[in-house]
């Protein structure tokens, strides 16, 4: 099996097991037909070890405000831009150890960085594989990239 269709099943698989199991959503699966026509916010996490890259993961405003809901429910008295960055940073956090988790089991040792905000991250990983996969879910679509280069 190819490394590309071992790290999109580890990476589907992580994105599965957070809805299906924190956020009691069975629905997630990944779709082909479409995309978000706009994104809220994008997180990235950096990672090093014997594979070498970053998890970016891109949320619509809709998305984040019905994560938001379930996450922190106190949330309805701050401003939507205060809770969007720790809706985001949380899924990038939980969507990033799950896959870590996943990929020692082929024989991967990850180290993860703090999340980064915004959309111009994206300039070391223009040398890397990438696998792209856009999820729908009861709370909203969202795309999830990995950059990976394997040392």
């Amino acid at each position: 099996m190819s490394n590309y269709r071992k790290f999109s099943q580890c990476l589907e698989r992580s994105v599965k097991h957070i809805f299906t199991n924190l956020f009691k959503d069975p629905s997630i699966d990944e779709i082909f037909d479409r995309e978000p026509s706009s994104f809220g916010k994008t997180v990235m996490i950096e990672m090093d070890g014997t594979v070498k890259g970053a998890l970016r993961i891109q949320l619509p405003e809709p998305t984040i405000k019905s994560l938001a809901k379930t996450i922190d429910p106190d949330a309805k008295g701050k401003r939507f831009s205060e809770t969007a960055e720790d809706v985001a940073g949380e899924m990038g956090n939980l969507i990033a150890g799950t896959l870590v988790n996943q990929l020692q089991y082929i024989n991967h040792s990850i180290r993860l960085y703090p999340p980064e905000f915004g959309d111009d991250l994206l300039g070391t990983t223009t040398l890397y594989e990438n696998v792209n996969m856009t999820f729908d879910s009861a709370y909203g679509l969202f795309m999830v990239d990995l950059y990976y280069k394997e040392k």
